[in-house]
């Protein structure tokens, strides 16, 4: 805990979903179109955790991450039988800079709240791709914030910190094309 610097490695689950605002004027186009919901897509990452120390509570974190996750979309119509699920797939190379509050080490516990932005690159984003397929595009660059709660749990030998983190993005990642599943 007293080095200025330390590095460690992460493992986790996540799970992703959109915000969903529909354009009227598709609406108005294509009376069929009910709603669009979102579902949640299960995903995984594996990343680098740089912690440095500014005090005895407080740390900056840089945790570069792969970050491997699946959104779903999904439209209904007033025919049951035109419903469909589009899925996302996306592999994200994250960058987020979090501060790190920590409280006082009891015994061998410690809890923590971080917070910060994240630069993230999706590596297979199709943005720039020019077909007739109607899919949905989602945009290379993204930007959120990201904030979450943990505790440092102390061993002989090592430290392990589960931590709970929420993501919200900032801007609009969906490529508007001229097909009803991307407005």
């Amino acid at each position: 805990d007293e080095k200025a610097v330390h590095y460690g490695f992460l493992v986790g689950l996540n799970s992703s979903g959109f915000a969903i605002s529909l354009d009227d004027a598709v609406l108005e186009r294509d009376d069929s179109l009910r709603y669009v919901r979102s579902g949640h897509g299960p995903g995984f990452h594996l990343g680098v955790v740089s912690d440095f120390r500014l005090a005895e509570h407080a740390a900056l974190r840089f945790t570069p991450t792969l970050m491997f996750l699946q959104r779903d979309m999904y439209y209904s119509y007033t025919r049951p039988s035109s419903d469909l699920r589009k899925s996302v797939q996306m592999a994200n190379l994250d960058f987020p800079l979090l501060f790190k509050w920590r409280s006082d080490r009891i015994r061998n516990y410690r809890m923590y709240v971080v917070g910060g932005f994240k630069y993230s690159i999706d590596m297979t984003s199709q943005e720039r791709v020019v077909d007739d397929v109607e899919r949905v595009k989602l945009r290379r660059h993204d930007y959120s914030f990201d904030f979450g709660v943990g505790m440092d749990l102390y061993f002989p030998f090592f430290k392990m910190s589960p931590e709970l983190r929420f993501s919200q993005g900032i801007s609009n990642t969906v490529v508007s094309e001229r097909h009803i599943y991307s407005a």
